[in-house]
């Protein structure tokens, strides 16, 4: 695209009301829904972010307004119940977001890995939280930066991860599944990360996209989501939302959304059955031993978040 298209583009999209119809249909089928209006916008992302990434304030994501239209489908879903929360556990450390973690839990044989998205001097790390982080490494939290990042050791011995590394991972290994769970719940720091997962994906590996599910947290992320690039899947996660239950669903039948994640003290034996009712997938958070996990499944529970659990410690449910 020509230096003078790319300003057009750009005027018109700081320029349009930044706002998408929900007019998706829920197709009457578990796990399909469609979501329509989305238009993907590489060039002013690549724009808008890549200039400075410093800048976070000056970063504006693109509406779409073609009448293009992305189906959800979570197919990746199928035959899975484990999602590795942080990338699951190393030596009985949780929430490291480790290497260490990623590749004991797929040596595990787990293939649904949720980590978490943190911005660190305008580059997008993998974190949970930075004074957790600080101590665990022996970090001063108030000098933390993008350097003393990527050479700590966790624990004195695990390596932090990097938005490329776990790209790189997720290319090296194409039956990979990344949940996101960026630590922003919309705005442009949201914006930033996932504008910034796409460019390095298309740098590094484009087909990798199409393994990354995003969790959103309420129901204005989702516009900005789809937004940034037609995802083919999404999870509405619930522990931050205003919803209510009903509230929930009828975005998800409404948007096309196929999947909600819930707390542990939030999928009541009700709501599980009321989404399942709805034709939606249903997940929990944080399970942390076998025996939960395997209640979870004999339950009806779709897929559980965990640290703990591995593969070989399920049972088929009866």
């Amino acid at each position: 695209m020509s230096g003078r298209k790319k300003r057009g583009v750009l005027v018109l999209l700081l320029t349009a009301v930044i706002a998408l119809l929900l007019s998706a249909a829920f197709a009457g089928r578990k796990a399909l829904g469609s979501w329509r209006g989305v238009r993907t916008q590489l060039d002013a992302i690549e724009e808008n972010t890549l200039v400075s990434r410093r800048l976070l304030n000056s970063f504006s994501f693109p509406s779409g307004t073609s009448p293009d239209s992305v189906v959800f489908d979570y197919d990746w879903l199928d035959g899975q119940f484990l999602i590795a929360h942080a990338l699951g556990d190393t030596d009985g450390h949780t929430y490291t977001n480790s290497r260490e973690a990623l590749e004991q839990a797929y040596r595990d044989g787990i293939r649904l890995f949720e980590a978490d998205f943190q911005i660190l001097d305008g580059h997008v790390v993998l974190m949970h939280d930075a004074r957790q982080f600080c101590e665990s490494a022996g970090l001063d939290p108030t000098a933390l930066d993008y350097d003393s990042f990527r050479s700590a050791k966790i624990f004195g011995t695990f390596s932090p991860l990097v938005l490329e590394d776990l790209l790189m991972f997720m290319s090296e290994h194409p039956d990979m599944i990344l949940i996101t769970d960026s630590k922003y719940s919309g705005g442009a720091e949201s914006a930033f990360v996932l504008s910034s997962l796409v460019l390095e994906a298309e740098k590094l590996d484009p087909s990798v996209l199409d393994r990354v599910v995003v969790q959103i947290y309420n129901q204005n992320m989702l516009r900005q989501v789809m937004g940034i690039f037609p995802f083919r899947s999404v999870i509405y996660t619930l522990y931050i939302s205003p919803d209510s239950d009903e509230q929930a669903i009828r975005f998800c039948l409404e948007s096309g959304v196929g999947a909600v994640t819930a707390h542990v003290d939030r999928m009541s034996p009700e709501l599980l059955d009321r989404l399942h009712a709805a034709g939606l997938y249903a997940l929990v958070h944080p399970v942390s031993s076998a025996k939960d996990a395997n209640d979870w499944m004999q339950r009806g529970a779709d897929a559980v978040y965990s640290e703990f659990v591995t593969p070989d410690q399920l049972k088929a449910p009866g």
